[in-house]
C-alpha cells in the first residue's frame, strides 16, 4: 500500500490545502484515535513548531483526537516531543511542523512509544482511517486494507467492522 501523503516524516504539505486544511486536521486526529485505541495507547503528547500554521493544525487534530488524554506542551522543538513520549507509558506523541520546508508548509510527524518514528504499519492503518473518513476509499477497500495490514481474512474482518459501522459512513 502507498503511503500517499506521507514524506519521510508524517504528512507533509502546504499549510490549510489538503491534506492539511484544518479539517483535515480534525480528520487526522480521529484516524489517529481510533488507531491509537486499538494499539493500547492512551494519551497523546503534542506539540508544534512556531510556523504561523502550526498551533491552529494543532488545535484542529487535537478536536478530533477527541477524548483521549493530551499532554500539550505547544511550542517546542521536535526533540522535545520525541523525548516527553518516550517517558509517558502508554503514549504516541505528535509535532506539528514542516522542518526545513518552506514557510508556507506544514506538517504532522508521529511518535510512538519509545520516541522514534511510528512505523509503516501504523501509518498505514492512520491513512485508511483518514481516507474512510473521508470518504476517500470505499468500505471494501477500508475492509481489504485492514485485513492486509493485520494479516486477517477479509471476511473476518468485514463482520467485525460490518457489526459496528455502516457501509455508507465508515465513522
Amino acid at each position: 500500500m502507498t503511503l500517499r501523503y506521507f514524506g519521510t516524516d508524517g504528512v507533509r504539505g502546504r499549510a490549510f490545502e489538503a491534506p492539511l486544511t484544518l479539517e483535515d486536521a480534525d480528520r487526522w486526529g480521529r484516524a489517529w484515535a481510533h488507531v491509537a485505541r486499538t494499539r493500547g495507547i492512551r494519551e497523546l503528547v503534542l506539540g508544534w513548531d512556531p510556523r504561523l500554521s502550526s498551533e491552529d493544525l494543532a488545535a484542529a487534530f487535537l478536536h478530533g483526537w477527541g477524548e483521549l488524554p493530551a499532554c500539550v506542551l505547544g511550542l517546542v522543538p521536535t526533540p522535545a516531543v520525541a523525548w516527553a513520549t518516550a517517558r509517558r507509558e502508554g503514549a504516541w506523541g505528535l509535532m506539528v511542523s514542516a522542518s526545513h520546508n518552506p514557510p508556507g508548509d506544514n506538517g504532522i510527524k508521529g511518535f510512538d512509544g519509545r520516541g522514534e518514528k511510528l512505523s509503516e504499519a501504523d501509518e498505514q492503518a492512520r491513512l485508511l482511517n483518514w481516507q474512510a473518513d473521508a470518504g476517500v476509499i470505499s468500505h471494501d477497500a477500508f475492509i481489504s486494507g485492514i485485513a492486509q495490514l493485520s494479516g486477517v481474512a477479509e471476511s473476518e474482518v468485514a463482520e467485525l467492522i460490518n457489526g459496528h459501522v455502516r457501509n455508507d459512513a465508515l465513522f
